[in-house]
Protein backbone atom coordinates (compact mmCIF):
# COMPACT_ATOMS: atom_id res chain seq x y z
CA UNK A 1 0.00 0.00 0.00
CA UNK A 2 2.58 2.91 1.04
CA UNK A 3 4.18 2.39 -2.98
CA UNK A 4 0.47 1.92 -4.07
CA UNK A 5 -0.21 4.46 -6.99
CA UNK A 6 -3.53 4.60 -6.14
CA UNK A 7 -2.55 7.04 -3.63
CA UNK A 8 -1.27 9.45 -6.43
CA UNK A 9 -4.11 8.24 -8.94
CA UNK A 10 -7.18 9.06 -6.12
CA UNK A 11 -6.55 12.69 -5.17
CA UNK A 12 -5.84 13.61 -8.94
CA UNK A 13 -9.21 12.36 -9.73
CA UNK A 14 -10.86 14.75 -6.94
CA UNK A 15 -8.83 17.62 -7.92
CA UNK A 16 -10.12 16.60 -11.63
CA UNK A 17 -14.07 17.09 -9.60
CA UNK A 18 -14.41 13.20 -9.34
CA UNK A 19 -16.60 11.51 -6.08
CA UNK A 20 -14.02 8.48 -5.33
CA UNK A 21 -15.20 5.68 -3.50
CA UNK A 22 -12.86 2.53 -3.27
CA UNK A 23 -13.08 -0.90 -2.22
CA UNK A 24 -10.52 -3.68 -1.01
CA UNK A 25 -11.17 -6.41 0.63
CA UNK A 26 -7.70 -6.00 2.41
CA UNK A 27 -7.49 -2.34 2.77
CA UNK A 28 -10.06 -1.32 4.55
CA UNK A 29 -9.08 2.34 5.65
CA UNK A 30 -7.06 4.05 3.42
CA UNK A 31 -5.00 7.17 4.39
CA UNK A 32 -4.34 9.39 1.63
CA UNK A 33 -0.39 11.96 1.33
CA UNK A 34 -2.72 14.33 2.66
CA UNK A 35 -3.90 12.84 5.79
CA UNK A 36 -7.57 12.47 4.49
CA UNK A 37 -8.81 8.89 5.30
CA UNK A 38 -11.32 6.78 3.41
CA UNK A 39 -13.05 3.66 4.51
CA UNK A 40 -13.34 1.07 2.34
CA UNK A 41 -16.88 0.21 0.36
CA UNK A 42 -18.85 -2.84 2.59
CA UNK A 43 -21.07 -3.37 -0.17
CA UNK A 44 -20.17 -1.51 -3.71
CA UNK A 45 -22.67 -1.26 -6.35
CA UNK A 46 -21.95 -0.90 -10.09
CA UNK A 47 -24.74 1.16 -11.08
CA UNK A 48 -23.98 3.42 -8.61
CA UNK A 49 -20.80 4.38 -10.32
CA UNK A 50 -20.17 6.42 -13.81
CA UNK A 51 -16.85 4.04 -13.80
CA UNK A 52 -14.68 1.72 -12.14
CA UNK A 53 -10.95 1.69 -12.42
CA UNK A 54 -9.67 -1.73 -11.58
CA UNK A 55 -6.34 -0.78 -9.83
CA UNK A 56 -5.07 -4.00 -8.17
CA UNK A 57 -6.94 -7.45 -7.94
CA UNK A 58 -6.95 -9.58 -5.05
CA UNK A 59 -7.82 -13.34 -5.65
CA UNK A 60 -10.60 -13.37 -2.27
CA UNK A 61 -12.13 -9.90 -3.97
CA UNK A 62 -15.97 -10.29 -5.05
CA UNK A 63 -16.11 -8.34 -8.29
CA UNK A 64 -19.59 -9.51 -9.36
CA UNK A 65 -20.39 -5.54 -8.57
CA UNK A 66 -18.43 -4.76 -12.17
CA UNK A 67 -21.28 -6.87 -14.01
CA UNK A 68 -23.38 -3.72 -13.26
CA UNK A 69 -20.88 -0.75 -13.92
CA UNK A 70 -21.65 1.34 -17.04
CA UNK A 71 -17.97 1.31 -17.55
CA UNK A 72 -14.82 -0.28 -15.91
CA UNK A 73 -11.39 0.67 -16.92
CA UNK A 74 -9.14 -2.69 -16.18
CA UNK A 75 -5.96 -1.39 -15.23
CA UNK A 76 -4.39 -4.74 -14.61
CA UNK A 77 -5.04 -6.59 -17.77
CA UNK A 78 -6.57 -9.47 -16.08
CA UNK A 79 -10.40 -9.36 -16.03
CA UNK A 80 -11.75 -11.26 -18.47
CA UNK A 81 -12.53 -9.30 -22.09
CA UNK A 82 -16.22 -9.83 -21.90
CA UNK A 83 -16.00 -8.42 -18.42
CA UNK A 84 -14.41 -5.02 -18.91
CA UNK A 85 -15.67 -2.36 -21.09
CA UNK A 86 -12.51 0.40 -21.46
CA UNK A 87 -9.17 -0.76 -21.67
CA UNK A 88 -5.80 0.92 -20.77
Amino acid sequence: LRESSALDIIPALQRAGAIVAYYDCLVPTLRLHDGTTLQSLDNPKGAHCDIALVHTMHREADLTWLDDCPLVLDATYRLPADRRTAVL
